[in-house]
This record gives structure tokens, C-alpha cells and sequence, in this order.
């Protein structure tokens, strides 16, 4: 008896339709049997060939956004070339570490930043994708005073000192390879007589922490066991910088970028938290905003959150604004 809808008249059995295996192949695009089958191989190297194509794609889309980011051709080569060294770690390469400047479209002064590296990212986070533009509606007052913990290469230190002219920083970081190109983009951006740079990390209590790399520019933990490439910082707290230099003074914008520390730090800001206006704090290690907000509270603090941009990979970016402040714009 014919089978019309062409059902399998037995496992593995071809189509008893009347018609031949090949026929059918032809007639609907290569259906075939499951006797007939072939087994498909790919070339050597289609996989990798693949991947190579997946991230050319995205090579030229970043070099695209660059091109309209950068100043000039010469800075989109650059970035491109950074971007290639830090896709192949493990590759000898030159240009490596290499300190270089570029421009950045609207910026008259250049930026360092070192070939190979998370700069470029962080660059690109900052005045492309502008993450901290929360902060446009939330100040009111332009501000005078900026507390910068976790400065990294001095990218944000630039940002504040155009977003809010005639700014004073303090900006704390704990890396010495960071620190020297953050000292570096300060005088690029001729800032350097308006900002203090103290190559520590931030804590509750003074003294020295182990600062361990994850690997990247921008990864590291502060912790009390060494663990990967450690090195001992000197540890200072928010106290002891607002004694030093900003005795008598409100603190207008507090930035905590200290890789997972906030708890701590915050835990123990009796002290010095109903001074300080705006807070920007990226969270780590799960810590949610409103534990934070809490753990505020709880040392005697009033704040409310005002924005929260989670930046993907467990992280988010929290603004909050001291509910006491009188000069709320």
C-alpha cells in the first residue's frame, strides 16, 4: 500500500513513497534518508577560521565607533592595535606596555594610555558610552570638592575636571603602574596643580593591605592573604583625607571604585559621611544597593538612591544623594 504522506515504514528506513532516495533529495533541497546520510566534515581550521571572522566582525564594528570617538586616524590605529595585543596575551607582539597618547573628539588635550591594556576600554567606557552620566542631572551646584577612590589611570579625574571646571581632586589609587599614568594624564590635561594624587588604597582603618591582580590593569582585590601577584599598599582612610585636604569643607562628589571593598569602607563612615553630598559607588561581590544604603544608615548616614546602570559581568554602578543636603539643586 502507497504512503502518500511519506511516513517511515520502519526504523532507519528511507521514504516509501514510490519514489527513489535520490529523487528525493533533489525534489526538496537534499532531504535524505537516514541510511543515506552522510557524515559532514569540516576543513582544518573551519572552527578557528570562524572565530577569526566572528572577531574581525567585531574589529571593524569597534574600529567604526572609533573613528567617530578619536580625534584622528592615527589614534583609531592605535586603539585598534591595543585592542589586537590584548586579544593575544600570550603572544610576543610589539608594542606591548608601550605608553602612547591619543585624542579624544572634544578634547583639546590628549590621553595616555598603555598599548595592550584595559585603558583603552576604560577610555572608551568613560567618554563614549558615558557611564557616569547619571551625574548630569543630579548636581546642582557645580562641584568644588571630589574625593576619587580608585582612580585607575586618571581617566575619571579628567572627567570631573571637565564636567565641573575649577574641581579640586584628591585621587586615591593603590596600583603603581596606574598611578604613574594617572599622574601622567593629569599633566596631560594640565590639571596636575588641582589634583593630589596618593598611591594607596582606601580602608576603614590605616596601615597596609596586600593588593592582589586578577590579571587586568583594572582588576585587583584588596585583601589581608596574599593570593596571585601581591604587593603591599599603604591603606588611608576617608578621615584622614578630608583632615588633610579638605579640613572644613563638604565633600561635593564621593566616586568608590575600590575592586569589592565598599563594605568596609562604609561600615565604619560614621566619621565623615554626613559630609558628603553625592556618593558614586560601583558594587562588587554581590553587594546590592540597598545593603549598601543600610550599611550607611547604620553608621549615621541619610542617603537615597537616584540611579543604579548595571554594567553586566555582577557589576552596577549605584548614585546616591545625601538626603540632608541643604543645596539640593
Amino acid at each position: 500500500m502507497s504512503n502518500p504522506r511519506g511516513v517511515p515504514q520502519g526504523p532507519g528506513r528511507p521514504f516509501a513513497t514510490g519514489k527513489s532516495t535520490m529523487s528525493i533529495c533533489k525534489a526538496s533541497s537534499r532531504v535524505v534518508g537516514v541510511r543515506d546520510s552522510p557524515q559532514i566534515r569540516l576543513p582544518p581550521g573551519s572552527f578557528t577560521l570562524g572565530m577569526e571572522m566572528k572577531s574581525l566582525v567585531r574589529a571593524v564594528r569597534r574600529v567604526s565607533a572609533d573613528a567617530a570617538f578619536f580625534a584622528s586616524p592615527a589614534d583609531v590605529l592605535k586603539s585598534a592595535w591595543a585592542s589586537s595585543l590584548r586579544g593575544r596575551p600570550g603572544r610576543f607582539l610589539p608594542g606591548r606596555g608601550r605608553v602612547v597618547t591619543v585624542r579624544v573628539a572634544g578634547f583639546r588635550e590628549p590621553f595616555a594610555a598603555r598599548l595592550g591594556s584595559a585603558d583603552f576600554g576604560t577610555l572608551r567606557s568613560l567618554f563614549l558610552d558615558r557611564e557616569y552620566a547619571k551625574l548630569d542631572a543630579l548636581v546642582g551646584a557645580v562641584p568644588a570638592t571630589v574625593i576619587d577612590l580608585g582612580a585607575n589611570v586618571g581617566y575619571s579625574i579628567r572627567l570631573w575636571a571637565s564636567l565641573f571646571p575649577g574641581c579640586r581632586t584628591v585621587a586615591v589609587e593603590p596600583d603603581p603602574g596606574n598611578a604613574v599614568i594617572c599622574r601622567l594624564n593629569a599633566r596631560l590635561g594640565g590639571i596636575s596643580d588641582r589634583v593630589r594624587l596618593i598611591r594607596a588604597c582606601a580602608a576603614a582603618s590605616p596601615g597596609h593591605r596586600t593588593l592582589s591582580r586578577g590579571g587586568e590593569e583594572d582588576s585587583y582585590t584588596i585583601a589581608s592573604v596574599p593570593s596571585g601577584r601581591a604587593i603591599e599598599v599603604r591603606a588611608v582612610t576617608v578621615d584622614d583625607i578630608i583632615s588633610r585636604h579638605f579640613a572644613g569643607l563638604e565633600i561635593d562628589l564621593l566616586k568608590c571604585d575600590v575592586e569589592g571593598a565598599e563594605y568596609e569602607l562604609f561600615a565604619y563612615c560614621t566619621g565623615w559621611i554626613k559630609r558628603v553630598r553625592l556618593i558614586v559607588v560601583e558594587l562588587h561581590g554581590g553587594l546590592s544597593s540597598g545593603q549598601l544604603l543600610s550599611v550607611i544608615a547604620h553608621s549615621g548616614g541619610s542617603f537615597e538612591e537616584v540611579a543604579l546602570v548595571e554594567k553586566g559581568g555582577g557589576l552596577s554602578l549605584g548614585f546616591f544623594r545625601n538626603t540632608q543636603d541643604r543645596r539640593r539643586g
